[in-house]
């Protein structure tokens, strides 16, 4: 779900001619698993629709669903946050502008 969201912000984003930011997930306000599991080789449809937020946070509700059965399988509301001026923090806390941790 959260992969979701990222790719819908950086489509946005490109789409108006802005670089693509990094963004964080900051948590779930419900989360509802409709299934015990996932099986393996299983084809998702994963949807996420934009709730509020303009500028560095913003709200999607979020469903699974099976893509051949139409079954949904989990459903969310996300809270994520879009990162300003983030590569002048990353360094600082040990992890290099291609989103992989340095040792110290």
């Amino acid at each position: 779900m959260a992969q979701c969201v990222a790719a819908h912000g950086g489509l946005r984003a490109r789409a108006a001619g802005d670089p693509v930011t990094i963004g964080f997930l900051l948590g779930s306000r419900s989360v509802a698993l409709h299934t015990a599991g996932f099986r393996p080789g299983q084809e998702l449809e994963v949807e996420a629709a934009h709730l509020w937020g303009e500028h560095d946070f913003f709200s999607f509700t979020c469903t699974v669903r099976d893509a051949r059965t139409r079954v949904t399988l989990a459903e969310a509301t996300l809270a994520v946050a879009r990162a300003a001026g983030v590569e002048a923090v990353l360094p600082k806390v040990g992890v290099t502008g291609r989103g992989r941790a340095e040792a110290p």
